[in-house]
This record gives C-alpha cells, sequence and structure tokens, in this order.
C-alpha cells in the first residue's frame, strides 16, 4: 500500500541520488507540493561535506517500482530538484548523527 492521504496524494518518498557509479536512498517527506523534508546527510556528501547537487536527486513515489541505471532512474517521477537547504550548524561526523539532522 502506498503511504498518501484518501486523495492519493503521497506524504512520503523516495530521494534517490545518483552520483557516478554510487546512489543513496533516503525517505523523504513531502511537506508542501514542491517542498520535501529529508535527514541533512542525506543531501550532504559524506566524502566532502559540500551540498550534493540537486540534479542528481530523483524522487519515486511509495510503491512504485523503480530501477537502477548508469542512465538514472528508471520509474521516478518527473520532478527536478532545484536546491538543498540544511539547518545552520549541521555538520556530518563520521558515522554520527547530530541531532539537527534535517534538510
Amino acid at each position: 500500500m502506498a503511504a498518501g492521504d484518501a486523495t492519493g496524494t503521497p506524504y512520503a518518498a523516495a530521494l534517490i541520488s545518483v552520483r557516478g557509479r554510487s546512489y543513496g536512498i533516503c525517505t523523504a517527506g513531502v511537506w508542501k507540493p514542491t517542498v520535501l523534508m529529508t535527514a541533512a546527510h542525506c543531501v550532504i556528501d559524506d566524502r566532502t561535506g559540500d551540498y550534493i547537487d540537486p540534479s542528481t536527486f530523483s524522487v519515486v513515489n511509495p510503491g512504485s517500482p523503480f530501477r537502477v541505471t548508469s542512465a538514472g532512474i528508471e520509474g521516478a517521477s518527473p520532478v527536478r530538484v532545484v536546491r538543498n537547504y540544511v539547518v545552520d550548524g549541521f555538520q556530518l561526523r563520521g558515522t554520527s548523527v547530530p541531532a539537527n539532522d534535517i534538510a
């Protein structure tokens, strides 16, 4: 069953970033029709500490089949992530997840 309200509007999605031969998948909550909320560590590159390029993200609705390929995500929604925001003071520290881990 897909996570959504009675009208079928989803309130959660998978946020997938494909970078070269690696990828990451995080859950994102739908806060507004054009705003997703996820953990800050999902949008920060753990090797560099920089923001992950928003153009590498795809959004997949709950329950939708998808496949990660070298060309990107097959089955992803036709949406575009344009900007990442992270709370002030967030720093990724190895495998420790700080309390302000929200983006």
